[in-house]
């Protein structure tokens, strides 16, 4: 398939790229009617599926032992034919030599040769024996990843086709240059000017995160750094691509796909086998960082198996550069002293430069939590050049709160246990941060906030204690009786002690409300906020988070009154402490902005949304969660207004901004996060009202999947996800199935909400408008009189959901012709 012309490429590729996704028996169909007659084309696309035929059944079985079949295919393949194509053609292109080797592929030195010019290139061909579905599919991927990918410090895709007999490839621009170590190394770099090339790379990755990109083998060997000082990103062949709207297949997370990483450089998570964001690649930066400073890895897995290495990188915690540097032998460390451009040579002055910030910034990159690390690779380099500048870094050492849950996860604290801990150590990390910006500027006031912070750990390490084996003796210990327990030890530990006190009842009526313990959450925020008015000495930040929680409470049970005042109470007290400009601010005018919507008064809502998202982005960034959450509301605000005005325009703006939302949210929280599931939600919804029903089925359905992961069965955020599949199926005219989920989401509304809350009277609502057209007029009329009911003491007059239910009221009550 010599000189096949751009276009024709790309006709291919998109007929390629649907018989892939197709069973193998209906594929050649499918081919034949995509080229509508073109025999060269049809040809052209059969013979690029051809190879994949012939081992198509490679991948079926992921066990161990096929593991051991792959690799000793792949070995083959290389002994056999690692320089079969040199001095061949793909298409334009002479294959000169081989000059690097992957999982799927050989890359070789080309050079262009045809009559248009010449020019040197590196050709990716797939090799013989990986030409599998699945392994095709990775491959083509990697090449669309790369089309997209427009940026100086990251190689560029030329072109893309497949050999005459059927082996995939693709072009990219030839990096000349060293690994990004060698380079430092050779060019005897200093400290500074290793920090100013990393920060290069740090750009490039943030990129690929903002096409939601996330690399995940981002190592000194993909890294090429060319004789002018230009750092080139290489190798995308295992990223993953979060952007389904790129990906076109999505790829599945099976055991091989886990098995796909470098071990030396793997995050915690890809370890594990757990969801992979772009907190990995921060984590596989940080230990390039630290390699470039030190000339070592965090971690020795020279000579170990991969068990070992696995179980290094999970729980054992990397000594600090500045310590690294002087762990080593005395020649190594004064070679890397001296290679490193440091004044005179010697170590005690390169460990002095590593102490401190750059300590902090490495270490915090390499945190075995995803949520502790850098929340993106651009905050990661723009802590090094605040370094760089001599100003404050962000990064900071571990807090009191932090090793006190570490004291308790080695306690092996039951998995209900650790779930509740992880909630309640909320306040610990609180507490600690909030007492040391208090009392930093009196030397007498910071050795008291150590203290009280210090016997807060005490306090949680005292109450999940309980969960430990020896105390419990060997019971169960489920979360809600661990939480109760430490309500009880709030009020026999911290009594006397209002601030610590209050503090922690907060926090636990805020992990009781998260789990939908409306009751217990009641109880403690109510009480917490008293105790915080009744106490002079309260901080106004402090009195203004009580209410603010306690609105909280109020909105998620159907209260939207009262919510309303106690979120205008705490924005009046936030403003008085911080001013309008302050990311305090505008998470507050979103929760106020969400009532507004909820009640209907949508332009209310549209001016509050807007302010918020013009305060976070100017105060905290647009790459913040509240930011996403802004943001989705906002497309909330444009859906209704959409609807009611039958403006398409608003609605595809409605579109975009959830979509923009769910972006933000993938890249900072991971696919496995109640928000995400919120933002499918929406997107369905919308869909669902444009009468996409098929596509509003299968969204809710991730929602609902997500949503049962998470929170269980019994939860309302399942129950709300059950109504909009629900709603999806009655749009397809699968009135039986609908009704089902409908019955099912009120059952669980009953249990889970209040009984008076609105959406439990929306679910009576849609149940009693479908059986109107099942012509079940009895109970239809009963369940739509107790949404009115509802609806009308709680919701403005105008109220979409009003006018629904009156309508299906009057249907319900007119006779039949």
């Amino acid at each position: 398939m010599k000189n096949v012309p751009t276009g024709q490429w790309k006709r291919i590729d998109a007929i390629v790229d649907g018989a892939l996704d197709l069973e193998p028996e209906l594929r050649a169909e499918y081919v034949r009617k995509e080229c509508a007659g073109d025999r060269e084309l049809q040809k052209q696309v059969n013979a690029m599926l051809g190879a994949g035929d012939v081992a198509g059944a490679f991948l079926e079985n992921e066990g161990p032992e096929m593991l051991g079949e792959m690799r000793d295919a792949v070995r083959k393949a290389v002994e056999e034919d690692e320089d079969s194509l040199s001095g061949s053609h793909v298409g334009p292109y002479k294959l000169i030599r081989p000059i690097g080797r992957g999982g799927m592929g050989q890359v070789y030195l080309a050079m262009r040769d045809d009559a248009s010019y010449t020019r040197y290139v590196a050709v990716k061909v797939i090799r013989r024996g990986m030409d599998t579905d699945e392994i095709l599919k990775r491959f083509r991927m990697e090449r669309r990843i790369l089309a997209s990918l427009a940026h100086p410090n990251i190689a560029r895709l030329l072109d893309g086709g497949a050999t005459e007999d059927g082996l995939s490839y693709f072009v990219m621009e030839y990096i000349e240059g060293q690994p990004i170590g060698e380079y430092c190394d050779a060019n005897k770099l200093d400290v500074r000017q290793r920090l100013e090339l990393f920060r290069k790379v740090c750009g490039a990755v943030q990129f690929a995160h903002r096409n939601l990109i996330v690399h995940r083998d981002l190592k000194p060997s993909n890294i090429l750094v060319t004789q002018d000082g230009t750092p080139k990103l290489l190798d995308f062949g295992i990223a993953k691509v979060l952007n389904p709207n790129l990906a076109g297949y999505t790829m599945p997370m099976t055991s091989l796909d886990m098995r796909v990483m470098t071990p030396e450089y793997a995050s915690p998570e890809q370890m594990r086998g757990g969801a992979v964001t772009t907190a990995s690649d921060v984590y596989q930066l940080g230990i390039l960082l630290y390699e470039l400073l030190t000339g070592s890895r965090p971690h020795k897995t020279e000579g170990r198996s991969r068990k070992e290495i696995e179980e290094m990188v999970l729980s054992t915690e990397p000594a600090r550069p500045s310590t690294a540097i002087s762990q080593i032998s005395p020649e190594t460390a004064n070679t890397r002293a001296k290679r490193g451009g440091t004044p005179g040579g010697a170590v005690e002055s390169l460990r002095k430069t590593l102490s401190g910030d750059l300590d902090r910034i490495v270490l915090m990159a390499l945190r075995k939590e995803p949520d502790r690390r850098y929340a993106s690779a651009d905050l990661f380099q723009e802590d090094i050049r605040r370094y760089l500048e001599g100003m404050p870094v962000s990064a900071q050492t571990d807090s009191v709160g932090y090793r006190a849950r570490k004291f308790i996860e080695r306690h092996k604290v039951g998995v209900a246990a650790s779930t509740a801990l992880a909630i309640l150590l909320i306040a610990v990390t609180v507490l600690a941060v909030r007492f040391a910006l208090v009392t930093s500027e009196q030397s007498q006031r910071i050795a008291l906030a150590a203290a009280k912070t210090e016997q807060v750990s005490r306090f949680l390490v005292s109450t999940f204690q309980w969960a430990n084996p020896e105390f419990s003796l060997g019971e169960t210990v489920t979360v809600p009786q661990l939480m109760d327990r430490a309500v009880v030890q709030i009020d026999q530990e911290l009594a006397g002690q209002p601030e610590l006190q209050s503090h922690m009842l907060m926090e636990l009526g805020i992990a009781y409300r998260e789990m939908g313990e409306f009751d217990a959450s009641e109880r403690l925020l109510t009480r917490a906020l008293a105790m915080r008015r009744a106490d002079p000495e309260t901080p106004r930040l402090d009195l203004a988070a009580s209410v603010f929680q306690l609105g909280v409470l109020r909105e998620w049970t159907g209260e939207w009154e009262e919510a309303e005042e106690l979120f205008t109470e705490s924005l009046a007290l936030k403003e008085a402490e911080v001013g309008r400009q302050d990311a305090l601010i505008s998470a507050n005018l979103n929760s106020l902005g969400s009532i507004h919507a909820y009640t209907g008064r949508t332009e209310e809502a549209r001016a509050m949304f807007d302010e918020a998202l013009a305060i976070e982005a100017a105060t905290a960034g647009t790459e913040t969660r509240i930011y996403s959450e802004i943001l989705g509301n906002q497309g909330w605000v444009l859906h209704d207004e959409g609807l009611l005005n039958g403006d398409d325009a608003q609605l595809e703006a409605a579109e975009r901004a959830y979509q923009q939302s769910l972006d933000i949210q993938l890249r900072l929280l991971g696919e496995q996060h109640p928000n995400v599931a919120s933002m499918y939600n929406n997107l369905g919804s919308l869909m669902q009202d444009q009468g996409r029903y098929d596509e509003a089925e299968a969204m809710h359905r991730e929602a609902l999947a997500l949503r049962r992961s998470i929170f269980g069965d019994e939860h309302s955020r399942v129950a709300n996800s059950i109504n909009q599949v629900a709603r999806a199926l009655y749009g397809q005219g699968r009135i039986d199935e609908a009704e089902a989920l409908f019955r099912e989401a009120l059952d669980h509304h009953l249990v889970s909400l209040p009984p008076g809350h609105p959406f439990t009277a929306r679910g009576r609502a849609l149940l009693g408008t479908l059986l109107v057209d099942k012509g079940e007029m009895v109970e239809a009329r009963r369940l739509l009189r107790e949404a009115l009911a509802v609806f009308r003491s709680s919701l403005p007059d105008g109220h979409p959901w009003i006018a629904q239910a009156e309508e299906a009221m009057a249907a319900a009550n007119t006779p039949a012709e």
